[in-house]
């Protein structure tokens, strides 16, 4: 089983979090523990580069969502970028259009400004 790790920027007011491997069960505390630490530092923008992400399972997806729910209650937004073609799939299979989807960084940093 592969390892999902997490690298994190931030930068005026956003953050920007690389997810690299598979999102899983098991890495889903991981992921939580990073939307605990965007509220606590009062976040409301995040953009999830998911270029290096090679599987995300319910559990995860859950997680995505919930982070989702709380930046829109807080008056921000998710934006993730670099879907592989199955998670964007999964994404629509789901009827997850509240998800905001672009092309790339250029394009998600764009979202906020």
């Amino acid at each position: 089983m592969a390892d999902l790790d997490l690298d994190i920027r931030w930068d005026n007011g956003l953050c920007v979090i690389a997810l690299k491997g598979e999102a899983r069960l098991e890495t889903v505390s991981a992921f939580d523990a990073v939307a605990v630490e965007v509220a606590e530092r009062g976040v409301s923008n995040v953009i999830l580069d998911m270029q290096r992400l090679s599987f995300i399972d319910s559990a995860s997806m859950g997680s995505m969502l919930r982070l989702h729910n709380n930046l829109e209650v807080a008056g921000g937004k998710l934006v993730l970028f670099g879907l592989q073609r199955m998670i964007e799939r999964l994404i629509e299979r789901l009827g997850l259009q509240q998800l905001h989807i672009v092309e790339d960084e250029a394009a998600a940093i764009a979202e906020f400004a």
